[in-house]
């Protein structure tokens, strides 16, 4: 392997041995040097996995670094990160996967094309272990079947990043480039840690990311291959989503930094769940950067939490309303009552298609025990891609 691989493959972790064990058998089994894995590992108790890794000691792609004691999940990533060498970095969950030959070809395609970033159309993985709040186990250990173009399009970050804006960062990262299950060249990740001391400036990883780096990228690619598998688990945050436990005080989520809850945005409704994390992060992260010619519109945010945290609806209705006038306050209701019909729709629009997906077409999924499992019956479908740039 030469000393600067063309990948690197960050993998912060902590207390899911089962899930990450899985993901490194299937990656130290793949034949290619062009890539290394970092493994950033804050558990409790490593000495059980110790011996797991003893098998692979003399692969030089693997490297592992175990902390000790309490750390953030954004002290995690960023250790991990930063033992990165390759050209380029993408950030996995334990639970997720990487068709390891299409993502180098990706590489090859973004640097011949002096790109330096690309997005990808992941595959939606299900492990056996989750159950969903509406669909039940219908999605369990399943993965999604999908059609591919294997064309590349290119993406602005001004207009991703204002549409993100826009929702007051509460329906996530949209199309943004990003290091979670994306692509950045390490150039562009050590420009934003220069200005902000950080690779993630927002308490939640994968938006602060996001938002952080479209200041330093300005035109990307989005790319329709097999590539990256976004895994749920029963542990994960997408799990909680999926069991509608994605929600709390913020007191209560040891893994934010510990600053979290003094340094929170006043707009934003302090209680912890997907919309709000998303906004703050994204809050954080344009101050951060100094990134000023964008701003979160926060009656979306409003908006967002009434439909899906009925259980914070006062804590919400109060924050819009707060130091405002009789008739500021009448606006302010006009306003977020036409942002929740708009979503309203929107959320009914996807619930039908999702009854489709789920419930009647069995040919949308395809059953897997793991995410080893689910690498092979891809990576036995789709080999030797070729990348076209519209």
């Amino acid at each position: 392997m030469s000393n600067k691989p063309l990948l690197s493959i960050v993998i912060p972790t902590k207390n899911r041995y089962n899930y990450l064990e899985n993901l490194l058998s299937s990656l130290l089994e793949n034949p290619h040097k062009n890539f290394e894995i970092i493994v950033s590992d804050n558990s409790d108790n490593n000495s059980e996995f110790l011996a797991f890794i003893d098998n692979y000691q003399h692969d030089n792609r693997l490297n592992y670094f175990y902390y000790s004691g309490w750390l953030s999940v954004v002290d995690n990533c960023n250790l991990g990160v930063e033992r990165a060498s390759g050209e380029f970095v993408c950030m996995l969950g334990d639970d997720d996967g990487i068709l390891i030959d299409n993502c180098l070809s990706l590489c090859l395609f973004l640097l011949n094309n002096s790109l330096d970033a690309a997005l990808v159309n992941v595959i939606p993985y299900s492990w056996p272990d989750i159950t969903h709040a509406i669909w039940g186990s219908a999605l369990s250990g399943k993965f999604e079947n999908k059609t591919y173009t294997y064309k590349a399009f290119k993406l602005t970050t001004e207009k991703e990043l204002k549409k993100v804006c826009n929702e007051g960062g509460a329906f996530g990262l949209g199309k943004l480039p990003k290091i979670y299950q994306g692509l950045i060249s390490r150039r562009k990740l050590c420009e934003l840690k220069k200005e902000t001391n950080t690779y993630f400036p927002g308490p939640s990883p994968d938006m602060g990311n996001a938002v952080g780096i479209s200041k330093y990228i300005n035109q990307y690619v989005y790319v329709d291959i097999p590539c990256i598998i976004s895994g749920q688990s029963y542990k994960s945050t997408g799990g909680q989503g999926s069991r509608k436990k994605h929600h709390g005080d913020i007191d209560e989520q040891k893994f934010l930094p510990k600053n979290t809850k003094q340094e929170w945005t006043k707009e934003i409704p302090l209680f912890w769940a997907g919309p709000t994390i998303y906004s703050e992060s994204a809050s954080k992260a344009l101050i951060k950067t100094k990134n000023y010619n964008f701003s979160l519109n926060y009656l979306y945010l409003y908006a967002c939490c009434l439909i899906y945290e009925k259980n914070y609806t006062s804590t919400v209705i109060e924050k819009m309303y707060e130091r405002k006038t009789f008739f500021q306050k009448v606006g302010i209701s006009v306003r977020v009552f036409g942002f929740v019909s708009f979503i309203i729709v929107k959320r009914s629009i996807n619930y039908i298609k999702n009854i489709y997906k789920y419930k009647i077409s069995n040919k949308k999924f395809t059953k897997s025990n793991d995410i080893k499992e689910t690498i092979l019956i891809l990576n036995s479908k789709y080999q030797n891609i070729s990348i076209e740039l519209k």
